[in-house]
């Protein structure tokens, strides 16, 4: 082996090295974001909890509201029906 093959072979490991390096930092970059990723999506499930327990106290109470009405209206009516019985059979 001469000098000229060896410098040329040294060239080649340096630009395989320095490949090498590239794709490793790439790696450890990619796997931080990941980290961060999963990190987030951890959160947005415990966000996504919280808003579902949101979501169920307010159509619970959006219920217990028109249950409010529906029963007020009934008994409303309920008593015009039995003052106008009554004014019928003459219990005034």
């Amino acid at each position: 082996m001469n000098e000229e093959m060896v410098i040329f072979r040294l060239d080649k490991i340096d630009q395989q090295l320095a490949e090498l390096v590239e794709i490793s930092k790439q790696t450890a970059l990619q796997e931080i974001r990941i980290a961060q990723n999963e990190h987030a999506i951890v959160d947005l499930r415990e966000d996504i909890g919280k808003i579902k327990q949101r979501m169920n106290v307010v159509e619970k109470h959006g219920g217990d509201v028109a249950l409010k009405w529906v029963s007020a209206i009934g008994s409303g009516l309920l008593t015009i029906l039995l003052g106008f019985i009554a004014v019928r059979l003459g219990l005034k």
